[in-house]
């Protein structure tokens, strides 16, 4: 899976979807296979584990609790959801639809 950066989010154009978590939460641990499908399956996707990478990311996110999830179309975030989630809810809403 592709490690997402400032630099992504600053000249990625398209709706992606960007997960936080953390190893020693259960839910991130929980919603990990799911992130693994759908990169799989094609769907731009990022993982990112805020006690690895920058804290300055999760900061720029507003990320207050994990796992938080948020879809980004052309730059701009269009949702923010907190806690699990199921993998049909984040396809219909990197679709676009609600």
């Amino acid at each position: 899976m592709n490690k997402f950066t400032k630099e992504i989010h600053n000249t990625f154009a398209g709706t992606y979807l960007v997960k936080f978590g953390a190893p020693w939460c259960g839910p991130c641990r929980q919603m990990s296979p799911t992130i693994e499908a759908m990169d799989e399956e094609g769907y731009n996707v990022y993982d990112v584990n805020i006690d690895e990478d920058t804290e300055e990311l999760a900061q720029a996110f507003g990320i207050r609790s994990v796992p938080t999830t948020i879809i980004i179309s052309n730059k701009e975030i269009v949702e923010t959801l907190v806690g699990v989630q199921t993998k049909e809810k984040l396809i219909k809403l990197l679709k676009g639809e609600k």
